[in-house]
């Protein structure tokens, strides 16, 4: 840690690579940069702005995570903590301890504990996000951060019991808590204000609570171990070998399961259905290679899994909703004027 208040930001576009990943470091700001480039780049900020709090935003459009931990980004909980994790947008498989837990958009997830290792690892193709963690401090007894701490378990009626099985608490969250999330990036953003964004923390705290006594709270459930393998497969086989005709009946097959089965293990794990998903990763390599190449489209086609041509620009229009062409011409007029 630089200080008292330390900013990371990692641009990632291929965690397998590190060796792509750049560093700056701007001790002025406290703050340390890894960036990669790439069209599938995504990023991790994470603030400590007092001793006892960690933050983390994610904007992910990458793959597998690594633990943070690791990295020396995580610090092992000590006393008593809440850990929160909000998604924005997009699907993340979140695995801390090797134990696994999906969110989507619009979802949130809370737990609260007694000390422990802090394993916290995930996957994501789009995730926007964050987490925090709230610990107590045992050398203060009246700190701010034991309050809040005190406070949120009392509202949500944590008790000593659940402490001890470290149970998560999932529900979705409401209108206000986006604006407490909102005025806490704002804040992380532009203020070195400790205090206003641990009050701002102290706000998503209450609203998350409020929100798991009174809306939609969630029932969740955890794939098995014969769902996860097959649906990473799928997941693997779709992502690595796009451009082959890989059907939900292949995988059927391979593992003596019925087509609707092996598709709502992957639609549970990854939140895509099996054809959106092969459409997305279709769609995604053609345009880079639209941009990147001077490929005719009939080659592009080819290069992706579809025979025929025709096809091919009705799914590119579909999904950009612009034509193949027209996307190279407006892509490539954005590099020449330095967009």
């Amino acid at each position: 840690m630089l200080s008292n208040r330390v900013i990371f930001a990692m641009n990632i576009n291929d965690i397998a690579f590190p060796r792509k990943v750049n560093a700056k470091i701007d001790k002025e700001k406290c703050r340390v940069e890894l960036f990669s480039e790439g069209e599938n780049s995504g990023k991790i900020i994470a603030y400590y702005p007092i001793e006892n709090l960690q933050i983390y935003i994610y904007e992910i459009n990458c793959g597998e995570v690594p633990d943070l931990r690791e990295l020396g980004l995580r610090m092992d909980y000590t006393g008593r903590y809440m850990r929160i994790l909000v998604c924005r947008n997009g699907r993340g498989e979140f695995i801390e301890n090797g134990v696994s837990l999906n969110l989507s958009g619009g979802e949130f997830a809370l737990k609260a504990g007694i000390e422990g290792v802090n394993s916290f690892s995930f996957t994501a193709d789009n995730l926007v996000g964050i987490e925090m963690v709230l610990q107590d401090n045992k050398a203060v007894k009246e700190s701010f951060m034991l309050k809040i701490l005190d406070e949120a378990l009392r509202y949500i009626n944590i008790s000593q019991e659940e402490f001890q099985r470290k149970k998560w608490y999932f529900s979705n969250y409401s209108e206000e808590t986006e604006k407490a999330v909102e005025h806490l990036l704002a804040n992380c953003e532009n203020s070195n204000d400790s205090t206003a964004i641990m009050i701002n923390a102290a706000e998503i705290v209450y609203n998350l609570g409020n929100d798991y006594k009174y809306h939609n709270f969630k029932e969740r459930t955890y794939p098995t171990n014969l769902q996860k393998t097959v649906a990473q497969d799928m997941h693997r086989q779709l992502t690595e070998n796009y451009y082959e005709r890989l059907t939900a009946g292949m995988f059927a097959e391979k593992y003596g399961l019925s087509d609707t089965t092996v598709k709502k293990y992957f639609k549970n794990v990854y939140g895509y259905c099996f054809k959106e998903y092969k459409t997305k990763v279709r769609m995604e390599k053609a345009a880079e290679l639209l941009v990147a190449t001077d490929m005719k489209q009939v080659e592009i086609a080819l290069a992706v899994g579809y025979s025929a041509q025709a096809k091919f620009i009705g799914a590119f229009k579909k999904y950009y909703k612009t034509t193949p062409s027209q996307y190279r011409r407006i892509k490539k007029l954005g590099n020449l004027s330095g967009e």
